[in-house]
């Protein structure tokens, strides 16, 4: 039973990691059409001039 628990589980987080990561997909996506970008680079290139790179994305998202 332990196995069956640890691997369910597991299971169970994957799933999470894959639906944030499409939500994301979703997100980067309509931004990059909102915005009239090309390309994720040119999304990339905005979030690094207007956005302060990284760190200010994680700010606007209070992850830091």
């Amino acid at each position: 039973m332990g196995l069956e628990d640890s691997s369910f589980r597991r299971r169970e987080r994957l799933q999470g990691y894959l639906t944030i990561f499409i939500i994301m997909t979703n997100v980067v996506r309509e931004l990059i059409g909102q915005l009239n970008l090309r390309s994720v680079e040119a999304f990339l290139r905005f979030v690094e001039r207007y956005l302060g790179g990284p760190p200010g994305l994680m700010k606007i998202f209070k992850l830091r």
